[in-house]
C-alpha cells in the first residue's frame, strides 16, 4: 500500500475510533513501544536537555532531586519516565483516575498504574541509581473518584500532607 493510502487507512481508522477506547487499544497494543522508548530514546532526550549551552537549565539541580515525585497520570507514559529520570525521586506517587477509558476496552485505575509502574524498573541502573519499582515499595498510587481540580486537590492535600513532616515532596507535576 502506498504511503499515501496507508495514511489515508490510519486517518479513517482515527475518525471512526472512539476518544479514549481507542488510545487504550493503542497503548494495550505496543507496549514494546515504551521499551523501546527507554533502551533508545530517553537518554537521548536527556542528554539533549542537559547539553542546551544556550537555553536556561531545562532538568533540576541535583539539590532538587530524590524525595517524592507525585505525578497526575493520563494517556502519555513517555513524560513521567522523563520527570522520573530528571528528578530521581527516592519515591513515585502515581495519580489516577478511576477509570481509563470505558469497557470492554477500559482498565480501572489500579490496573493502569500497574501497567505504568510496570515500565520503571526498566530506568535502572543506566538513568537513576535506586530502583523504582512496586515492589520495593517506593511506587504509591492515589486512585481519584472524581476528576473536578477541587475534588484532585483535596484527595493530594488529604494523602500528601500528612508525610510533608516526615519527606520532602518534590513538586506535583502534571503530565497529559
Amino acid at each position: 500500500m502506498p504511503i499515501d493510502n496507508k495514511l489515508r487507512h490510519k486517518q479513517r481508522l482515527l475518525r471512526r475510533a472512539t476518544g479514549v477506547s481507542f488510545l487504550i487499544r493503542l497503548i494495550q497494543l505496543d507496549p514494546g513501544r515504551i521499551t523501546k522508548y527507554i533502551e533508545e530514546l530517553l537518554t537521548l532526550e536527556l542528554q539533549c536537555a542537559e547539553s542546551d549551552k544556550d537555553e536556561p537549565a531545562r532538568l533540576p539541580a541535583q539539590d532538587k532531586q530524590g524525595g517524592v515525585l507525585v505525578l497526575l497520570v493520563g494517556f502519555s507514559i513517555d513524560p513521567l519516565l522523563q520527570s522520573i529520570c530528571a528528578y530521581k525521586p527516592d519515591q513515585v506517587v502515581l495519580v489516577l483516575n478511576a477509570r481509563y477509558g470505558e469497557p470492554p476496552d477500559g482498565r480501572s485505575g489500579q490496573e493502569f498504574g500497574n501497567y505504568v509502574a510496570g515500565f520503571f524498573p526498566s530506568l535502572t541502573p543506566k538513568l537513576i541509581a535506586n530502583q523504582i519499582s512496586a515492589s520495593n515499595g517506593n511506587v504509591e498510587f492515589i486512585i481519584l473518584d472524581k476528576d473536578h481540580p477541587s475534588d484532585v486537590f483535596r484527595k493530594l492535600r488529604e494523602k500528601l500532607l500528612p508525610r510533608q513532616t516526615t519527606k520532602r515532596l518534590v513538586h506535583p507535576l502534571a503530565v497529559c
